[in-house]
C-alpha cells in the first residue's frame, strides 16, 4: 500500500525537477484520494478500508505541512515518529488534521486528541478512523 504513493516523493528526486514540481504531484494525488473518497461514501467504507485512505492520505499531505524535501518524504513510513522524528508541534500536527479533513472532505472529532494519539503516522491515521465524524 505505501508504494504506490511513494511515487510523490519519487518524482522530483531529478535536481531539475522543483518544489512546485512535487507539490502539483501532491495536488494532483490529493484530488484523487478525494474523488475516491467521495463515491466509496466514508460512512460505508470499512475501518481498515478508511484506515488505509487516512494514512495515504497522510503521506501525501505531510510533506507539504512540512515542506519536506524529496529525500525526506521518500523515509516517511507508518513508523515514523511525528515529534521525536519530524520534530512536529502539537499546531503542526493540528494543521495536518485540517488538512487531512479538506483533503478527503471529512471531518475529525479531535476533542478527546491525547499526545499519544500523535506519536507516530499509524497512532494519528488510527485516531482519526476513530473519531471521525460522519456528516449526512
Amino acid at each position: 500500500m505505501l508504494q504506490r504513493y511513494r511515487g510523490l516523493a519519487e518524482v522530483s528526486r531529478d535536481p531539475g525537477r522543483s518544489l512546485l514540481g512535487l507539490v502539483t504531484c501532491a495536488t494532483g494525488q490529493l484530488t484523487l484520494l478525494r474523488e475516491r473518497t467521495q463515491k466509496e461514501k466514508v460512512g460505508e467504507m470499512s475501518d481498515s478500508a478508511l484506515r488505509e485512505r487516512i494514512l495515504e492520505s497522510i503521506l501525501v499531505v505531510l510533506p507539504m505541512v512540512l515542506s519536506l524535501d524529496t529525500d525526506a518524504a521518500a523515509g516517511l513510513s507508518e513508523s515514523t515518529r511525528l515529534m521525536d522524528d519530524l520534530g512536529m508541534t502539537s499546531a503542526v500536527t493540528m494543521e495536518l488534521i485540517l488538512e487531512l479533513e479538506d483533503a478527503l472532505e471529512i471531518q475529525i472529532d479531535i476533542e478527546e486528541m491525547e499526545p499519544a494519539d500523535a506519536a507516530s503516522i499509524s497512532a494519528l491515521a488510527d485516531f482519526a478512523v476513530g473519531h471521525l465524524v460522519v456528516l449526512d
